[in-house]
């Protein structure tokens, strides 16, 4: 039974994969295409801040991948779940924790993919040190730091972005009793981005869009804000959770 399990997670995780890497390369072949006719003189990173958008990072992987992390989640409306663990806030703690490796995998799977398309795409990591990047166009300047950098925030805006998505979809499923409310709200806000790259709610907020490397400090506040977010999620689901009603 143990292997039979091990091997249908197997084939989820396969396909999910095959989905994504299908997902990003048809957006980034659309993209560089644009680029292309467009003369404009692009690298990896410019992909990567593209896949990063509301339109690619909202439109497919965030409604798949929070829908593939919750498939299960009925697993922790029941007394047993509670039981398992003896306390409410122990099967909050556990819950929190599964959906944070969850959260990771499928975010760091969708940030591998995304790094390995955008480098063959160009094979050129970064052109933002001159001034006739796009990043140089943009921002009237050139960035001095490191592309390494760029690309950990890249990782650590998708884990956040995605595990914040998650935590809120189960909060509010308390809260309302549906799933549908929340991915109404998650719309709502990809659409109020998609529409202004410089409205900064969620995921423009939490994106490596060049005026983020403006300042080299920017993208390091950011992240610490998103943790902060995260902790405050994790104290609201350890209140909601001694009001929830669980089921034999």
């Amino acid at each position: 039974m143990k292997d039979e399990k091990r091997v249908g997670t197997g084939i989820v995780w396969t396909i999910y994969t095959l989905a994504m890497a299908f997902a990003v390369y048809g957006f980034l072949a659309l993209q560089v295409q644009i680029y292309r006719e467009s003369g404009q003189y692009y690298c990896m990173l410019d992909c990567m801040h593209k896949l990063a958008a509301p339109w690619d990072f909202g439109l497919f992987y965030l409604p798949v991948t929070s829908g593939y992390i919750l498939m299960n989640r009925k697993a922790y409306q029941y007394a047993g779940f509670v039981i398992r663990y003896h306390r409410i806030e122990e099967a909050w703690k556990a819950a929190f924790r599964e959906l944070a490796v969850r959260s990771g995998l499928c975010s760091g799977i969708y940030s591998i993919i995304s790094c390995l398309f955008s480098w063959l795409s160009t094979y050129e990591v970064t052109n933002w040190e001159t001034e006739n990047s796009i990043f140089g166009q943009v921002n009237g300047g050139i960035y001095e730091g490191s592309p390494a950098v760029v690309i950990l925030a890249f990782f650590i805006f998708n884990f956040i972005k995605t595990f914040l998505a998650v935590l809120f979809l189960v909060l509010l499923e308390i809260w309302c009793k549906g799933l549908i409310q929340g991915y109404l709200v998650l719309g709502t806000i990809m659409v109020v981005e998609w529409c202004s790259e410089d409205v900064g709610i969620f995921l423009n907020l939490f994106c490596i869009k060049y005026g983020n490397f403006k300042f080299p400090w920017t993208v390091w506040l950011l992240i610490g804000g998103g943790s902060l977010l995260i902790l405050g999620a994790y104290l609201t689901g350890r209140n909601v959770w001694k009001d929830k009603e669980f089921y034999e």
